[in-house]
Formats: structure tokens, sequence, C-alpha cells
């Protein structure tokens, strides 16, 4: 006997503080003439290749290289100039009086007075060089260009070639100046936790299969189902920095289950009628990893993960009657009602499709799952 969570229905609220498949957002472009132009900038293309840009003006599709435009952006997130490496486009993740640019897995900082340096790179040292030597030099370049600045020096002795602890450096440089900066990802938080309501309809089905039940099990009918509403918080974990499509999402759920059958079992001697009814109340603790599949004002999501499933105030009772074919024609018996064994806990997996909604400060989401 096996329990499934067919499809499910929910409804959650969180909180915003917290063709192929395409993702045109708002963004920009300035031209060689210093002139913006609006429009919508095709997000994927900068996930495969920052190289070149797409923008899209209606139904026109235009594409831009390092050599056509000074630069283009998102609105509110990624934003890209020429000038800085010669030919190319170079991310810009904060600007100010010291900048840190982003090319090719290197990270580069820019300060006025010195020139343009990128982190880590063996300047002035053999290939041959111990890591630790390494170290020592380009941690050194960096205290010199933040000299003057004692928090930026502070930071800059357990610094790490890694895009938080840079920004972090380059910010309290700025600030240390009184400096207005610009980080262009201030938006896409290092780490998000939304909170949710949860709300939804719990299809649960019973299924067995009778050539394996033994007979004291036979009443359990092949099939069953009970619909009951369900509730619970959810809560939603993410590092929009990192990696805006993946997310982890936890829960605690509360439904009730209450199923009831009818069966009949044709046998040489009699026939066997059968009312089992069962009801319990669920906790659930499902977890799972959402990707999201369609980005923009209503992304579309798939998750997967697994779910703890806890049964309490299980209720189990089967009522039968037995008429008799043979010895006894006609014969009519009726046992009082028995209660049956059923595990209260077990363990399965979970997978969805949803999509979602902002309204406002709040966030709707609709998915529909299978445990």
């Amino acid at each position: 006997m096996r329990f499934r969570h067919l499809p499910l229905i929910s409804i959650v609220f969180l909180t915003l503080n917290l063709s192929a498949f395409t993702d045109f957002r708002d963004g920009f472009v300035i031209d060689l003439k210093q002139d913006t132009i609006f429009g919508e900038i095709d997000y994927r293309q900068i996930l495969r290749s920052a190289q070149v840009c797409k923008l899209r003006l209606g139904e026109e599709i235009i594409n831009y290289s390092a050599n056509d435009i000074h630069a283009y952006g998102v609105v509110n997130d990624r934003f890209f100039v020429t000038g800085i490496l010669e030919g190319k486009f170079v991310e810009v993740i904060v600007a100010g009086k010291m900048s840190l640019y982003y090319y090719d897995d290197d990270y580069y900082i820019d300060a006025e007075g010195s020139e343009l340096y990128r982190v880590g790179a063996l300047r002035g040292i053999e290939k041959e060089a111990t890591a630790r030597e390494n170290q020592h030099r380009w941690k050194g370049n960096i205290l010199y260009r933040v000299a003057g600045c004692q928090e930026a020096i502070e930071m800059a002795h357990e610094l790490e070639i890694k895009e938080r602890s840079l920004v972090e450096l380059v910010i309290a440089f700025n600030n240390c100046h009184n400096i207005h900066y610009v980080d262009y990802k201030q938006n896409r938080p290092w780490k998000l936790i939304e909170f949710g309501v949860y709300a939804g309809i719990n299809n649960t089905g019973l299924y067995s299969q009778r050539a394996r039940l033994s007979g004291d099990l036979r009443h359990i009918p092949e099939k069953a189902y009970s619909s009951q509403p369900a509730f619970g918080l959810t809560m939603i974990f993410s590092s929009p920095r990192l990696y805006e499509r993946l997310s982890l999402q936890a829960g605690l759920l509360f439904s009730r289950v209450d199923l009831s059958s009818y069966s009949m079992l044709e046998m040489y001697q009699r026939t066997e009628f059968y009312e089992t009814t069962l009801r319990f109340n669920s906790i659930s603790l499902p977890v799972a990893f959402r990707y999201m599949l369609v980005p923009g004002a209503t992304p579309m999501f798939v998750k997967l993960g697994a779910i703890a499933n806890l049964n309490m105030g299980i209720r189990s009772k089967v009522l039968s009657e037995h008429v008799y074919h043979l010895f006894n024609p006609g014969q009519v018996v009726i046992d009082f009602p028995q209660e049956f064994p059923m595990n209260n806990f077990f363990v399965g997996t979970i997978a969805g499709l949803g999509i979602q909604r902002s309204y406002g400060g709040w966030k709707t989401e609709i998915s529909l799952g299978y445990n």
C-alpha cells in the first residue's frame, strides 16, 4: 500500500525582500556618440557571451560588437563598457574613485592615479614562483592602491580573489574617501531568504496491488482518492548575485487525508463486500531545488527534491459483509468494524512545475506538484 500526492495546486505569497525560451529584459545601448538607445537586451546572450550585445527594438533585433557601441546594460542589473580592454566589452561591477571590472574570469581594479591592475596577475614574477610569493605580490599591489584608507587596508590583508571580497574592498575604499560610487549589482543580493504562506489543494491517492496483499488486507481498494485543503509556511533560499536561476525551497505543510471506498471481491464460495475508511492528519517537510526555466515578468520554474510525511491521529476502519453461494446459500455475515495497520512516517520524492508573478511588493506563484 502506498500513497501518492497527485497534482497539487498551491499559491505562495512571498514578500519582496527579499519560441525557444527567450529572456529579453529592459536595457539600453550607449552608441559611439554617447546617445542612449532604450530597448530590450537579450540576457541569455550575456550568459553565453557578453561580447555580443543583442538589442531588441520592437520586432527588430540588432547585434552589436565592442567596435560598434560604447556600452550597454540591463536596467538595475549588469553593465558593460568598452575602452577598458581593447576591443572588448568589460563588465563594470563597481564604478567610482576605485572601480572593479570583470572579464574572462579575471577581476581588474582601476584606481585613480594608478594603472589598471589584473588581480592576482604574475607581474614581475617568474612562472615557477610559489603561490605564497605570488600572493604576497598581488596583495602588495592592492595595498599600494588602497593606501590612506585604514578599513580597506585591513580588508586587503584578508582579501580573496572572489567577487564578494573584492566588491566589499572597493566599496570600503570609495566610502573612505566620501566618493559616490555605483554598485551595478546591488539589486542582486548575495543571500536572499523569502518567506511565504502556502495554500492549496492536496489530492492524495491510495494505491494497492491486490495480488501482493495478505488475506488480512484484501479489503484495501486498488485505488482511492482524497482532495482536501492544505496550508503551511514556505521559505526560499537563493543567491541572485551568484546564480539567479537556482534556489532551494523548504516548507512546513499541514493537510488532512479522508479516504473512503467500497470494494467487492468475487470468490468461489462467497462474495465479499468491504467499506473502508481512512482518516489522518499529515505534516509534510518538503525540500526541493528550483530551477528557473523562463525568467522575466512571469518566470516559469521546475522543482525536484524530497519530502517527509508524518501522519498523526490515524483512524482506519473496515466493515465487511460476506454473502455465501455454497454451504448455506444466501447467508450474510457482517463483521464488526476493525482497524488495520498503517505506517505513520514515509519519505518520498517531489517534483513540480510552476509560474510566478509579482504584484507590487508581493510575489504569487501557482504550481502543480507530484510526490
